[in-house]
């Protein structure tokens, strides 16, 4: 009996947890766009990897809350702990807590310093090393990548089968266009959807970057019908 109610309290420990850190992570997100996103903004994408981390990362000190909770009740059930007890309960927990405090800001810093923002002139991106971001104009564009993923395992999404993708190199570095964020208050962004990207493909075609496209694995493509027609637009596009 007591090993069925340990396993029912962990299973309602992890999915608290989960609810909750998914709550945290819309916060979060909608204040680091209220904080560091431009009010004019079109669109904003994290790099794959920090879209990966990101969810993981708030898992964690989630986790060890609840943990500390569980602990808490084990020691001393249904009352509160003296300020002496609780020093040394919080000892208890282990000496790698601020290395694992550390670790986490750093992990965090990192995941939320590493996006790119485009408005309707600039090309703002940002990084852990410069997180107030570098501007480059459209024109600084030096070549476009766009088209479908063509693998059947890929540990980055934009690289599985069907999977649409927009890169551009800036700088000699490439940069990912998958899923991005749009401004909710443009009401054109909010009635279709990727239609942020097919609008900054047109202008940066306009400006005859070399561009190179194409539309193979296309039909594995599971969206809609209306955003795998925009995405071939996006690909059939050239001036």
């Amino acid at each position: 009996m007591k090993t069925c109610t340990k396993i029912i309290g962990s299973i309602f420990y992890l999915i608290t947890a989960v609810v909750v850190s998914v709550f945290v992570m819309c916060i979060l997100l909608v204040g680091f766009e209220t904080i560091f996103i431009p009010n004019d903004f079109l669109f904003y994408e994290h790099s794959q990897l920090a879209s990966y981390i990101l969810p993981i990362i708030i898992v964690i000190p989630l986790l060890l809350i609840f943990e500390f909770i569980f602990i808490i009740e084990k020691v001393a059930p249904n009352k509160f702990l003296a300020k002496n007890e609780f020093i040394e309960l919080w000892q208890r927990i282990g000496k790698w807590k601020i290395a694992v405090i550390v670790a986490w800001s750093v992990v965090l810093y990192c995941c939320l310093t590493s996006y790119t923002c485009v408005t309707a002139t600039e090309i703002i991106t940002h990084s852990p090393i410069n997180p107030l971001g570098t501007h480059y104009s459209y024109s600084d564009v030096q070549s476009i990548k766009t088209g479908f993923g063509s693998k059947t395992f890929a540990i980055l999404d934009y690289k599985s089968k069907g999977n649409f993708f927009y890169e551009i190199t800036l700088n000699d570095r490439e940069i990912v266009f998958y899923a991005p964020s749009a401004n909710g208050d443009i009401e054109r962004y909010n009635e279709h959807t990727y239609l942020e990207l097919e609008e900054f493909d047109t202008a940066l075609t306009a400006l005859d970057i070399p561009k190179t496209a194409s539309y193979e694995w296309s039909e594995y493509c599971e969206y809609d019908k209306e955003y795998v027609d925009r995405f071939l637009r996006i690909v059939h596009n050239t001036n």
